[in-house]
């Protein structure tokens, strides 16, 4: 049965994760492991794809160094390894490798090599060597030529300029939203905790508990955060931005009633609409500079191949 690719994201998640399940068990080592502890590392072993009690070592070696001198290069530095971790094994480290293995795959960026590296090395087995492609400055005065140049062009390009205005007007935008959630809450805060009442009827659970069972702040807000897409305000389960709002003690539901928890509804929808015109502007803006960038670089640049060496040993 083929395994499902997982991300490099979900890999590193779950590689960590792994590797303090693995500290846990081997510190009882000297007891009896419980079944259940097995199972765990065997199953998230498996979803992971990955083998407990391991990590990734990576080494570089510039364009220069020759297919044929790769294998020796990395040996020397295994050696140097083991020198300084000893040969009792499990120190994650080089020193744990014992062959390479020299391809001849070349990818567009380091980025992509690692990927690659990171799905196909495995514990035990022989360190894997492949190149990407880089680009380098000819020289430092080159990279000042390069550097005057991409900026007189960004600040003459009209279609620039175009994108950095429609950029920056949706930004105030969702800036001024944010804002807006931040009193919308406070106001709404207001109306739910009932200053007359003592009591608060939840709308979920049926539930009747008294305000001072109620958490609520006095001041609401929704902080502004310009990578946009982990905004410090929080969603619950149902899309609502209810996280700061007073909530049921019982069923931890807000305690908004049926007709204020649409009305959240929109101001959430239109919320979202403006973040995403910001994204999709930011996104095509630095695609255009991208472009422009690489176009002058080709004047000032050379393309290198470097290698990267990668190996998964135990720990």
């Amino acid at each position: 049965m083929k395994m499902k690719q997982l991300s490099p994201e979900k890999v590193k998640i779950g590689r960590d994760l792994l590797k303090r399940l693995s500290l846990c068990v081997s510190k009882h080592r000297n007891y009896i492991v419980l079944r259940d502890q097995k199972m765990i590392l065997k199953n998230l072993s498996k979803k992971y794809q990955v083998t407990a009690g391991a990590t990734d070592v990576y080494m570089s070696l510039p364009s220069s160094v020759k297919s044929s001198d790769v294998k020796k290069l990395v040996m020397d530095h295994v050696e140097d390894a083991k020198h300084e971790h000893g040969h009792g094994g499990y120190s994650g480290s080089w020193a744990e490798v014992g062959s390479v293995k020299v391809t001849d795959l070349v990818f567009d960026s380091k980025q992509e090599a690692q990927d690659y590296l990171d799905k196909t090395i495995q514990k035990y087995e022989a360190a894997i060597a492949v190149r990407y492609k880089k680009k380098a400055f000819a020289s430092k005065d080159h990279e000042t030529k390069y550097k005057g140049e991409l900026e007189a062009k960004i600040g003459k390009d009209a279609s620039i300029k175009k994108l950095t205005g429609q950029f920056e007007k949706a930004e105030a935008v969702y800036k001024k939203a944010l804002s807006d959630l931040g009193q919308h809450k406070t106001d709404l805060s207001s109306k739910i905790m009932k200053p007359d009442a003592s009591h608060l009827s939840c709308h979920n659970c049926k539930s009747k508990v008294a305000k001072q069972y109620v958490k609520n702040l006095s001041r609401h807000y929704a902080e502004y955060d310009n990578s946009y897409s982990n905004d410090t305000y929080a969603w619950d389960s149902k899309g609502l931005h209810a996280s700061k709002l007073p909530n049921c003690p019982v069923c931890n539901d807000s305690l908004m009633n049926p007709v204020q928890k649409k009305a959240m509804e929109k101001v959430v929808s239109d919320l979202e609409k403006k973040r995403d015109a910001v994204v999709s502007l930011k996104k095509e803006l630095g695609t255009k500079k991208k472009e422009t960038s690489d176009q002058i670089a080709k004047k000032f640049t050379n393309e290198e191949m470097p290698w990267l060496i990668a190996a998964c040993v135990p720990e």
